[in-house]
């Protein structure tokens, strides 16, 4: 794309270092991973939202597991259910004393404790969860976790469009240090 071997007399730039190209392509392909993940992640969280809004499955006595509701428990799915993340301030679990697994204070915890103040959240055996969608939160959590249109073809414009502001960038980039080392170099000429 570009490099930096133009001389700038007005900024220390140093071709030894991590070039700007790398950096422009690294947040681009950041931010499409990011893009992607959260799709994936809210269509978890809309499909598990869907199925236990349908009213059947609205208290600690209406409940469904993930298996009868026809979801596999994936490792994302886990990870929205799991303890203060926003999924599970509308969706609860009957069963939460059953399906608790003990974890081990050992040395990761420690590690968590040390930066976070607090022990690691709780682990569940979400095969065993019985889960329901309580009727007053129905509402807010079909608002929040809709999917409107294809969430997958969203995830692949914004990617593409990402691609092409880092493609823009690394052609636009070294005129944009030109024009910017020229102004200060007539401003110290006054």
């Amino acid at each position: 794309m570009f490099d930096l071997k133009t001389y700038y007399e007005n900024f220390a730039l140093d071709n030894e270092t991590v070039s700007l190209t790398v950096i422009v392509w690294a947040i681009c392909i950041g931010l499409s991973l990011g893009v992607i993940f959260y799709t994936f992640s809210r269509h978890c969280a809309s499909g598990i939202v869907k199925k236990l809004g349908t009213g059947e499955y609205n208290s600690k006595e209406k409940t469904a597991t993930l298996a009868s509701l026809g979801i596999k428990a994936s490792p994302l799915l886990k990870k929205s259910l799991g303890d203060g993340k926003p999924l599970r301030r509308y969706i609860q679990i009957a069963n939460l004393e059953e399906c608790l697994i003990e974890r081990k204070k050992g040395f990761l915890n420690g590690i968590y404790r040390f930066f976070r103040g607090e022990d690691l959240p709780n682990k569940y055996d979400f095969k065993k969860a019985e889960f329901y969608l309580p009727d007053d939160a129905r509402p807010t959590a079909e608002t929040r976790f809709e999917t409107k249109g294809s969430p997958y073809l969203t995830a692949l414009l914004f990617s593409i469009l990402f691609l092409l502001c880092a493609v823009g960038i690394s052609f636009c980039l070294p005129k944009l240090l030109e024009l910017v080392d020229a102004m200060i170099s007539a401003y110290k000429n006054l």
